[in-house]
């Protein structure tokens, strides 16, 4: 008697049932990708569909619209003999005629180092004028209306003044907190100070402006944003730079003629137009960082450390919480007071220089 072997592996028929369940799980994948592709290609033909009907609704409006111009002028052609002749080379369709404006840095030419700086020749940035058809994109015309010319900038060696002088000067305000606080140190010391205005900040307060140009202290800009001016194209750089000095004269009555670039930023192109509008530059060669907060001795030492005579010292009186700037205040003025520095503006500063160099 044959016995039936019960116990034999599985193996083989699970295979052949995992084969079999692969098999149609990849159909099943094979059919759904060709679904999606007739999908999508049974949207785009209805899409074209709907472009191409527009398409020939707007042609025909056009016709309709240029149909009754058409007949006037053989009207006018029958009624004036060779009218229609005259007219016969314009074109019925009208263009969509674009402007655009492209520029090109001016080569940069500096004169000595240092940090105050003026521009001696402003030079020209080029501008060319391209004029195209909108709906074709074809060029219809390239005017070079300025050709770029060279820009020629002195730098003052204010490192190098004798007399143990130095400017303290402050960005980013006018702000009603630090900067009346900045104030009274100053005025407690009296000592005077140039500040470094955003053209926002004065429009936003325009006493607290005043009460600075009333201090005896100097107002320079800022810009008026923020924004770095290199990276602008030079009519946002111009408005920047006289909305700002339209924003003072109308606060304080007071004539602007110093700029401190925003980060320091500056190119040939601003340089240009600083030249144009007769505003000089003041950057700076003592940092404390006190934008870090790293705590007010720190900032009054790395001030104190850092000064030499000419120096040039860079502190805010706005854009964030600037009261470890105003507690280092007091220190820093009472420290270089006992080393026998004096305190200018930016203005007396160059014109030391000036002096200096006679």
């Amino acid at each position: 008697m044959k016995v039936k072997n019960n116990n034999r592996p599985l193996f083989r028929d699970n295979s052949y049932l995992y084969q079999n369940s692969y098999a149609r799980a990849q159909r099943r994948r094979l059919a759904a990708f060709v679904v999606l592709v007739l999908l999508v290609a049974a949207i785009a033909g209805v899409v074209m569909g709907i472009r191409s009907c527009s398409a020939r609704k707007q042609s025909k409006a056009n016709a309709d619209q240029t149909a009754p111009l058409n007949s006037d002028a053989g009207v006018a052609a029958d009624q004036n003999g060779d009218a229609g002749d005259a007219h016969a080379g314009e074109s019925d369709v009208a263009t969509d005629v674009v402007e655009k404006s492209s520029y090109k840095k001016p080569k940069l030419i500096r004169e000595g180092h240092g940090v105050l700086i003026e521009v001696t020749d402003p030079g020209a940035i080029g501008l060319t004028v391209k004029t195209y058809d909108a709906s074709t994109n074809a060029t219809i015309s390239v005017d070079k209306r300025v050709k770029k010319q060279p820009v020629t900038i002195q730098v003052s060696q204010a490192n190098k003044v004798r007399p143990k002088v130095v400017a303290l000067t402050f960005d980013d305000g006018p702000n009603p907190g630090e900067t009346t606080s900045i104030l009274k140190v100053l005025a407690a010391a009296d000592v005077k100070a140039t500040f470094f205005m955003l053209g926002r900040n004065v429009k936003t307060y325009p006493d607290l402006t005043r009460a600075v140009a009333e201090g005896g202290h100097q107002i320079a800009i800022h810009g008026y944003s923020h924004d770095s001016l290199a990276k602008m194209k030079p009519p946002k750089i111009e408005s920047e730079l006289l909305e700002s000095v339209k924003a003072v004269k109308d606060a304080a009555d007071v004539d602007v003629t110093w700029m401190r670039p925003p980060y320091g930023a500056v190119n040939s192109m601003v340089y240009s137009l600083l030249g144009e509008h007769k505003l000089k530059v003041a950057l700076w060669d003592v940092d404390p960082v006190d934008y870090g907060r790293p705590g007010a001795s720190v900032i009054a030492s790395r001030v104190v450390k850092r000064v030499h005579p000419g120096a040039v010292v860079l502190m805010h009186d706005g854009g964030g919480d600037r009261t470890q700037t105003v507690k280092a205040l007091k220190t820093i003025i009472k420290k270089l007071k006992k080393k026998g520095y004096r305190f200018v503006t930016i203005d007396q500063m160059y014109q030391l220089i000036g002096q200096q160099s006679d």
